[in-house]
């Protein structure tokens, strides 16, 4: 059994008793995925850069503390950057339409679940024909595309590439720099007022 662990404003300071509610619950693993503002729940609910920078660097700290009873394991598209040597190897960053992808209840392919971008649909072809020739999961897949913000110009683009999802919600544009790094801040306003998506929109 895994717990799931989404951080947002109202849960921060809850991290580390969820981590013993889970082991208490026999859970096998308890995993920290981003919160990305496109569904239900709004910009005001995500915390700032320098909190999840905090919040992702005591995770870490507190997998080492709770190794042998219970997988401490994250979900971000820094993870690569934050752990020693040959730990970081096996991550490549944003995985949206390269290691996953969603399927909606419309049949509707997206590039992450928490990317709403529709790369195709079941009812018109298969999934593997979607997923090999999509022309949109091919420019997401390569990283040249990102063309502005923080993650345009970063020395991380191939490591990391930032979270296209959390490009999407606050630009509208999933090719531009993520709202939500601590590494290299795109935003330092972030957290305030509406998402440019939503000026777009209103």
């Amino acid at each position: 059994m895994t717990v799931n662990y989404t951080p947002m404003k109202p849960n921060l300071s809850e991290a580390q008793d969820l981590i013993a509610l889970a082991y208490r619950l026999g859970a096998e693993k308890i995993n920290l995925t981003e919160y990305v503002y496109t569904t239900r729940g709004g910009v005001e609910l995500m915390p700032s850069p320098q909190e999840l920078g905090t919040l992702l660097d005591t995770w870490i700290k507190a997998g080492q503390k709770w190794k042998g009873k219970i997988d401490v394991d994250w979900h971000d598209c820094r993870v690569g950057l934050l752990l020693p040597g040959a730990e970081a190897d096996p991550y490549k960053g944003c995985g949206a339409g390269y290691t996953h992808c969603r399927i909606t209840v419309d049949r509707d392919v997206t590039p992450c679940v928490v990317l709403p971008v529709p790369v195709g649909n079941l009812k018109q072809q298969s999934f593997a024909e979607i997923w090999r020739s999509a022309a949109e999961l091919h420019k997401i897949r390569s990283r040249d595309n990102i063309n502005s913000g923080n993650c345009s110009v970063c020395e991380h683009k191939a490591k990391c590439g930032g979270c296209r999802a959390a490009s999407y919600a606050w630009y509208g544009d999933a090719y531009a720099g993520d709202p939500t790094c601590w590494i290299k801040p795109d935003l330092p306003e972030f957290g305030s007022g509406t998402t440019r998506k939503e000026e777009a929109q209103g």
